[in-house]
């Protein structure tokens, strides 16, 4: 979504990135909201004759609407996952028109000549993004059971469903662990109490580990950062 300050975010990234590894840094920004005309491209200031900037590459999801012919034709899987991501949002209030570009993807996967490995994973990205309620879930796992075995490719499906959707929220609650870690870590010149890192690896909630990334590059010091954590209900940390 749109931010105030998204500019000043991949400045302080780029900086504290270029402060711990003495090495020069490229900051590239793709951005998936839903705003067309918001493009932050650079974040700078001076004061009494001292000037700091910054000008970063950007990005438009939005930008590849008009081109979406080129994005089914495409066989680089990158163009698959921009076109869930649009789909996704245009989609967003019609379950139907989703169930329908979702299953079309899906094949397109098959389509493509992807490998076993590939589909799978794509498979993950276009499941996740474009969910599904319930009742069209079914639906679409149906659809997708009977497309699997008309062209002898049981990729995604039976057992690996399971694994597949298990292994998603495993994998997102993994990284976006390791996002606060490493967020704090910069922050604070690896200096983070043992306490911390313990909360942050026990926490379940996607949703608040998101906030708390951003609360780990804002926070002035790390006791901040520890209160923080310490007024969270106990029934947000799962």
């Amino acid at each position: 979504t749109r931010e105030t300050d998204f500019s000043e975010r991949m400045y302080v990234y780029n900086y504290r990135t270029y402060d711990r590894y003495r090495r020069p840094v490229a900051s590239l920004a793709v951005l998936t909201d839903e705003s067309v005309s918001w493009r932050p491209d650079r974040f700078g200031y001076e004061i009494w004759g001292c000037e700091v900037s910054l000008r970063f590459p950007v990005v438009k999801i939005l930008d590849y609407n008009k081109r979406e012919e080129n994005l089914l034709q495409d066989k680089n899987p990158f163009a698959i996952v921009v076109l869930s991501q649009l789909k996704a949002m245009e989609t967003r209030s019609d379950p139907e028109a989703r169930i329908r570009w979702k299953f079309d993807l899906v094949k397109r996967l098959y389509q493509k000549g992807y490998c076993k490995k590939d589909v799978i994973q794509l498979f993950s990205f276009i499941d996740w993004v474009m969910s599904l309620p319930q009742k069209l879930s079914r639906r679409f796992w149906d659809n997708l059971i009977s497309f699997e075995e008309e062209y002898k490719m049981p990729y995604v499906t039976s057992v690996e469903r399971i694994g597949i959707e298990k292994g998603i929220e495993k994998g997102m609650l993994s990284e976006a662990r390791e996002m606060v870690l490493e967020a704090l870590d910069i922050r604070f010149s690896s200096n983070v109490p043992g306490d911390v890192h313990k909360k942050i690896n026990a926490l379940n909630n996607r949703i608040l580990l998101k906030k708390l990334h951003r609360s780990a590059i804002q926070s002035k010091d790390i006791d901040g950062f520890r209160k923080i954590i310490q007024e969270i209900p106990p029934e947000q940390m799962q």
